[in-house]
């Protein structure tokens, strides 16, 4: 198929943290510290609600905040800070500000290694965020080496059947689907499936999310009502637990519309992409990644129909969003304005068209000269002031 969404599991926000016991006299300033850590806690407690509702935007403000309260506490230990970090960097992920959810959430697994404690949840959980969103980057290899690491470690400190490897599981299994290795990927995500039932639950959004990565997995074998039935699965899941009007739903619909567009059912596949192009504006504004990705699909859908003026409609609001938005650079945008300058040709808009495949070109090029730099640049861990 064009298009597929691969679901990995939106990685664990971690809650509250544990208060700062201090064992001296109180002071003016040690209670001033205090009211200053609760407020940052109140802020973190904001966040992980703006999160579970996928308002996002919030959920980066209130972390952000409470981050800058957290930086200033002279006795707050590193792990507490690591928390508040690993949480900010989940929210940009869901944002696809991926470079920056990246460099911060290396910085608070940095954090949670130099303060280490016993079955250490938290650091599995930072491993499995990281791999996740190195996954995201297609930086396959770091991705591997962080999960692996991440599920090794959790395996002898609290066992195999816990949540965090359910995570790790899921993780590999996305990994492996990327390098289309089957046989594999269906291993871990069935692992993962298995412990989700016993730990969380199977109408859980976590066992939703697993469902999803195997409806990807069976697309990709070209097993079509299979995909579409895990897909149509997890979205009664996610509707239950999460609201209609979440971005996760979103995500749902255009799997499940991905599906009936390759049943050349064009008119069922546009109503749902255009209901999960509703959730997206509301959730992300009309010029984010998601609604440039819904909206490129949207005119795949119509150029294949041959409904070109739809079809043209609906590539110029993709492109007007990428250019906008966080995927301005990428190969999807890329991709996108070569699709289009196809349909203009049909349209014969000539000039357009060739215009329009200059700058797909321009961004490829661009793209592959900064992969090259960035490959020779080496990373840095990012520090809060």
């Amino acid at each position: 198929m064009p298009f597929s969404f691969l679901r990995c599991r939106r990685p664990r926000l971690l809650g509250a943290f544990l208060p700062l016991v201090c064992l001296v006299a109180f002071t003016t300033s040690v209670a001033a510290e205090e009211d200053t850590l609760a407020r940052a806690k109140q802020l973190i407690s904001a966040g992980l609600l703006s999160d579970r509702t996928g308002n996002y935007f919030a959920a980066v403000s209130q972390y952000t905040a409470a981050l800058k309260i957290e930086n200033k506490l002279v006795n707050l230990r590193n792990r507490d800070k690591a928390i508040a970090e690993n949480n900010l960097a989940v929210a940009l992920l869901a944002l696809s500000r991926l470079p920056e959810a990246e460099q911060l959430q290396k910085h608070a697994l940095t954090l949670f290694e130099s303060d280490p404690v016993d079955a250490d949840t938290p650091l599995f959980d930072a491993l499995n965020n990281l791999a996740t969103i190195q996954l995201r980057m297609e930086k396959l290899d770091a991705a591997e080496q962080n999960a692996t690491r991440g599920l090794h470690l959790a395996t002898i400190s609290i066992g195999p059947e816990s949540v965090q490897v359910a995570k790790l599981e899921n993780t590999l299994g996305c990994l492996e689907l990327h390098r289309k290795n089957r046989t594999a990927s269906k291993q871990h995500l069935e692992t993962a499936l298995r412990i989700w039932i016993k730990t969380k639950g199977s109408d859980s959004t976590q066992y939703a999310a697993t469902l999803t990565n195997l409806g990807s997995l069976e697309d990709r074998a070209h097993h079509r009502k299979s995909a579409e039935a895990q897909y149509r699965a997890a979205l009664r899941i996610d509707e239950a637990q999460l609201g209609p009007n979440h971005p996760q739903v979103a995500a749902d619909l255009g799997n499940i519309a991905a599906e009936l567009y390759g049943r050349k059912q064009w008119d069922e596949a546009l109503q749902l992409f255009a209901r999960a192009e509703a959730i997206e504006e509301k959730a992300f504004g009309d010029d984010s990644a998601a609604i440039a990705a819904t909206w490129h699909r949207i005119g795949i859908v119509n150029a294949a129909a041959k409904r070109f003026n739809d079809a043209d409609y609906a590539y110029a609001r993709a492109i007007t969003a990428f250019k906008a938005s966080s995927a301005a650079g990428g190969q999807e945008f890329a991709q996108c304005l070569r699709e289009y300058a196809g349909v203009l040709r049909t349209m014969q808009r000539f000039g357009d068209a060739e215009k329009t495949d200059v700058l797909a070109t321009r961004i490829q090029v661009t793209a592959a000269l900064e992969a090259d730099k960035a490959a020779a640049t080496p990373s840095t861990s990012l520090a809060f002031h």
